[in-house]
């Protein structure tokens, strides 16, 4: 039971997304779907951007890692699992996945 960020948005496709609401992952909603992600999954918060979402994702990750000192293979997850579109802000997925594993490694 790693805890689980889930970063979410895009362009919106009018998908359904509440199943995620009251799950075991935080949602960080992002992008011109960010709005309608959080009203269906009760997120607390919405981001613009993509990087904004990641590093609030990552403060909330990294608020965990004291008890993860005794067992580190339960660390947290930051995963980008849009369902949405990425035309909002990039040109295609390939485009934004890239620019998440950027993020993710000039994070480390």
């Amino acid at each position: 039971n790693r805890p689980l960020h889930l970063l979410m948005g895009g362009l919106d496709k009018h998908s359904d997304f509440h199943a995620f609401a009251g799950g075991h992952a935080r949602i960080y909603p992002f992008g011109q779907a960010g709005r309608r992600v959080a009203e269906h999954t009760g997120a607390e918060e919405c981001f613009e951007t993509l990087e904004e979402a990641f590093y609030s994702a990552c403060e909330h990750a990294h608020a965990s890692l004291p008890a993860l000192q005794t067992n580190p293979e339960n660390g947290p997850v930051i995963l980008l699992s849009p369902g949405c579109a990425s035309q909002d802000a990039y040109k295609n997925y390939e485009e934004r996945g890239k620019h998440f594993r950027e993020l993710a490694e000039s994070y480390k």
